[in-house]
């Protein structure tokens, strides 16, 4: 590697480790340019340890690194709808050489740590925790989960690594063994303790009267995103996510219901048939029901790329909105919840849990076991390969109808999970 030129992807061994580096320039005299690629639009903590870990084993293998630098997403970028991306415009270089070279002692004794916990036969015994999620799950926390205690520390939300080393120190591995009055828990943290110790339902006093304070109609709102890393319609950033689904449940004060839905089944920008179709169902909605957060950020994202709409998203903002999945995190808990929030989740567990209760059937809340497809990342992989150049209109067609069941079970679930809850 004496002579100048441009490798992808080369590899290194050295200081025990091997690293690979997505772009390094060789000069000529055998100093290494380095340039890492990274999908996100900001450098990471976490960015900047992979570089000081490629630095220590480059160095220890006898080669000297000159420079080190990010190439991110730029978040200003706006594309114009074309095949081609200026890379110039769409990446931005970032040089973090100082900054990774402070880490070089940390790094060091990082991978004195990992060689140590791979050596020792103990550590397949250490009870699973924060660094389980942190910063990105662990593939295997199912399997670990299953072969712990029950209700392992892991499902405790809002836990931090300082309560957790205080949990520790006092030999405690699972929630059982917590007691709710513990005054380092949070509101959160002592219901999740209190509905595993009463082994049921535990639901605040406030989550029925927030459901009751509503106005009239209510329309249960479910919506697709797809989430495009890469800008590819006109006046698009990276990372935007783009609505190509919805269906809504709508019922007035009478207890009147009425669905409808919409997909957009085509290759085409989704964005004005998805938007004005949702405007127009939702123009008297008194209130708009929806489960996660996130749902007037994303809109408001979408106001300035269509002058047209921008009016009609700004009326469909100002409708009241009710986020049961926000409520559900703030007061219920379940101990089948097992430490997660998701809708089909919570929506399994309080319909066994409250299956006493009497409510009509809902048409469209068909069983689950009858979807090819079961959840919000599982329909964006199939809008997906709708937009996709090379697939079929009958394909398209099918996984249009998929779609579309998927997302009308979906605001049946919201529906019910208020029924349910009221």
């Amino acid at each position: 590697m004496g002579k100048p030129g441009v490798l992808f992807h080369a590899a290194f061994r050295g200081g025990d480790v091997e690293v690979r580096v997505d772009i390094v320039l060789v000069s000529a005299k055998a100093e290494l340019d380095l340039f890492e690629v990274k999908a996100g639009t900001t450098v990471k903590p976490r960015h900047l340890q992979d570089i000081a870990m490629q630095i220590r084993a480059i160095e220890t293998s006898s080669f000297q690194v000159k420079s080190a630098s990010i190439l991110h997403l730029d978040p200003r970028y706006v594309h114009d709808g074309s095949a081609n991306y200026p890379v110039h415009k769409l990446f931005r270089s970032v040089d973090v050489t100082r900054r990774a070279r402070r880490l070089l002692p940390r790094v060091a004794e990082q991978i004195e740590t990992f060689a140590s916990v791979l050596a020792d036969e103990s550590t397949l015994e250490l009870p699973t925790g924060t660094w389980c999620k942190n910063p990105l799950p662990c593939p295997f926390l199912p399997r670990c989960t299953k072969q712990g205690p029950a209700h392992p520390l892991v499902e405790l939300p809002q836990l931090n690594q300082q309560l957790e080393r205080r949990f520790h120190e006092d030999a405690v591995e699972s929630i059982t063994q917590l007691d709710p009055q513990d005054e380092g828990l949070s509101q959160q943290q002592r219901r999740v303790v209190r509905a595993i110790a009463l082994k049921g339902l535990v639901v605040e006093p406030f989550v029925p009267e927030e459901l009751q304070d509503v106005d009239w109609p209510l329309c249960f709102v479910h919506i697709g995103w797809h989430l495009e890393p890469l800008p590819r319609l006109p006046k698009t950033k990276p990372w935007l996510k783009l609505p190509f689904a919805w269906s809504v449940h709508r019922i007035g004060q009478t207890g009147y219901v009425a669905s409808q839905s919409f997909v957009s089944a085509v290759a085409d920008d989704p964005r004005r048939p998805v938007l004005e179709s949702l405007v127009k169902e939702l123009t008297d909605a008194g209130t708009v029901v929806v489960y996660g957060n996130g749902h007037d950020e994303r809109l408001r994202a979408l106001l300035d790329l269509d002058p047209e709409l921008k009016p009609k998203l700004r009326s469909l903002l100002q409708a009241p909105l009710l986020e049961i999945g926000s409520l559900i995190q703030h007061g219920v808990y379940h101990p089948d919840f097992d430490g997660r929030f998701e809708m089909p989740t919570v929506h399994a567990v309080l319909a066994e849990a409250l299956s006493h209760l009497e409510r009509p059937p809902i048409a469209e809340l068909i069983d689950a076991s009858d979807l090819e497809i079961h959840d919000d990342d599982e329909a964006s992989r199939a809008y997906a390969k709708i937009i996709a150049k090379r697939t079929r209109t009958t394909t398209r067609e099918k996984l249009g109808a998929e779609i579309d069941k998927w997302a009308k079970r979906s605001s049946a679930v919201l529906y019910d999970l208020w029924r349910l809850l009221k």
